[in-house]
C-alpha cells in the first residue's frame, strides 16, 4: 500500500502533538507537584515556602528565595546574613549586603564597609567613610565626601575653605563663607547673609514684619502672628479663633470651656459628650446615668449595662433575659426551674417576683425501694418584669 505524502505527514504531526502532550502532562507548573496516588494530577506543595515538588506534592526540592531545606524536609529560613541558600539550609550561596562569605556562615563586613570580599578587602564604604587601600575609613569631621585625600563636600551648616570644613554663622544652614549665608534655619530670614529671627510665634518669614506661617497657637493677622485666645488651637487672629482645644467649645470664633463633667460640646451650656457614667440632659448639662445604667449618650439612651444585662428599645433600662437567666444557673439535667410569684416591695415598676428552683434527688427506703424527693431553693435576686423581660435592681431602687 503506497501512502501518500500528505497522509505522511499529518500522522507525523498528530504523533508529535500526542508526545507533545503527553510530555506536558508527566510535569506541573512551579509551586506545583504531581500527586503519586492519582497519576497525571498535579497539586500544591504539601511544604510552605516550597517552590519546586516536581515529582511529589509531598516533597521539596527546593525553596524560595531565603529558605532552604531543613533536617525535617521543610523550607526553614537561611542563616543570619545569608539571603540565599543551597537545597541545604545551612549551606550559605550568597550573603546579604554588610556580609562577607565566611569558612562556616556569612560574617560582618568590618566597621563603615558597605560590600566586602573579606575583613581587609572592602569595596564600598557607607556615607560618611571613604576607602582607601580596600578600608573604609573615617570622614574628617563635618566632611560629607571625602576623595582623594581632600575633602570636596561638607555637612549642612559648614562651608568648604582650603580643603577643610568650617562652620557657618548662627542659625545658617548652608553659606559660602562665615558672613554670606545661603538659607537659614526655621524660624529665621536672610537679612543680606546673616540670619535675624522672626517675630513671635513665627516659623518661616520673609522679615520680621512679614510672617508667611505661624506655629500653632498663633494666627496670621497682615503678617504679624498673634497668639491665640484661651482654650484655642488654631486661629486666624486672637479674636478669631478656628479650632478649639479638648474640653472647649467653638461659640461665634471664640473658645468657651465645657461645662462640668463634659469631654466635647459647642458651648459652654450645650454639652455634646458626657465623661463615663454621665449622660446629655435636656437642659444641655451631664448628669449621672439612670438606674443600673453604666454608660449613657444621653439620661434616656443606655448605652452600655453592667454584667450581662443589656438595654432594650433604646432606652435608659438595663434588662436581662430571664430565659437565658434560667439556662446559665441551672447545670444540665439537674431540675426545672419554676417562678413563684412574691410581692417584694424593692423595685419601683413592674410586678414583683422571687426566683425558686426546684431540684430532685433519688434514694432507698428501708424496703430497698427506690424514692424521688422534691428539694426547693429559693434565690432572693430581687426585680421585677418589664415587656416579659427581667430588671434586676442593683442599687436596691
Amino acid at each position: 500500500m503506497i501512502f501518500k505524502p500528505f497522509t505522511i505527514a499529518i500522522t507525523i504531526t498528530l504523533v508529535l502533538i500526542s508526545l507533545f502532550i503527553s510530555q506536558v502532562q508527566s510535569k506541573c507548573y512551579p509551586f506545583f507537584g504531581m500527586d503519586p496516588l492519582n497519576p497525571g494530577s498535579c497539586r500544591v506543595c504539601q511544604i510552605q515556602r516550597c517552590q519546586d515538588c516536581q515529582d511529589d506534592y509531598t516533597k521539596c526540592n527546593a525553596c524560595i528565595s531565603g529558605f532552604g531545606i531543613n533536617s525535617d524536609g521543610v523550607c526553614s529560613y537561611c542563616p543570619s546574613g545569608c539571603s540565599e541558600c543551597s537545597k541545604d539550609v545551612n549551606t550559605c550561596t550568597k550573603c546579604m549586603t554588610g556580609f562577607y562569605p565566611g569558612a562556616l556562615r556569612c560574617e560582618v563586613c568590618p566597621k563603615g564597609c558597605l560590600e566586602c570580599n573579606s575583613p581587609t578587602d572592602c569595596a564600598s564604604c557607607y556615607p560618611g567613610y571613604y576607602l582607601e587601600e580596600s578600608i573604609c575609613k573615617k570622614n574628617p569631621d563635618n566632611c560629607k565626601v571625602f576623595k582623594e585625600g581632600k575633602c570636596t563636600s561638607c555637612n549642612s551648616g559648614y562651608f568648604l575653605e582650603d580643603d577643610f570644613c568650617k562652620q557657618c554663622g548662627p542659625f545658617c544652614s548652608s553659606c559660602i563663607s562665615e558672613t554670606e549665608c545661603l538659607n537659614c534655619n526655621n524660624a529665621y530670614f536672610n537679612n543680606k547673609g546673616s540670619c535675624e529671627a522672626c517675630g513671635e510665634g513665627c516659623s518661616s518669614c520673609k522679615s520680621a514684619q512679614e510672617c508667611l506661617l505661624c506655629t500653632s497657637g498663633y494666627g496670621n493677622n497682615r503678617g504679624i502672628c498673634e497668639k491665640c485666645s484661651l482654650g484655642c488651637n488654631r486661629c486666624n487672629s486672637a479674636s478669631e479663633c478656628t479650632d478649639c482645644q479638648s474640653k472647649y467649645g467653638l461659640n461665634n470664633g471664640k473658645c468657651e470651656a465645657c461645662g462640668y463633667l463634659c469631654e466635647s460640646c459647642s458651648s459652654s451650656k450645650q454639652c455634646k459628650e458626657c465623661s463615663k457614667g454621665f449622660g446629655v440632659s435636656y437642659t444641655g448639662s451631664c448628669e449621672k446615668c439612670r438606674g443600673d445604667c453604666v454608660e449613657c449618650s444621653s439620661l434616656n439612651v443606655c448605652t452600655y449595662c453592667p454584667g450581662q444585662f443589656h438595654t432594650i428599645n433604646n432606652s435608659y433600662e438595663c434588662v436581662y433575659d430571664l430565659e437565658k437567666f434560667a439556662k446559665t444557673i441551672l447545670p444540665v439535667g439537674l431540675g426545672v426551674l419554676f417562678l413563684m410569684t412574691a410581692c417584694i416591695l424593692k423595685c419601683k415598676y413592674g410586678r414583683k417576683r422571687r426566683y425558686s428552683h426546684y431540684d430532685y434527688e433519688e434514694h432507698y427506703n428501708e424496703d430497698h425501694h427506690r424514692e424521688r424527693r422534691e428539694s426547693r431553693v429559693q434565690f432572693d435576686f430581687v426585680g421585677c418584669f418589664i415587656e416579659g423581660l427581667c430588671r434586676f435592681c442593683l442599687s436596691r431602687h
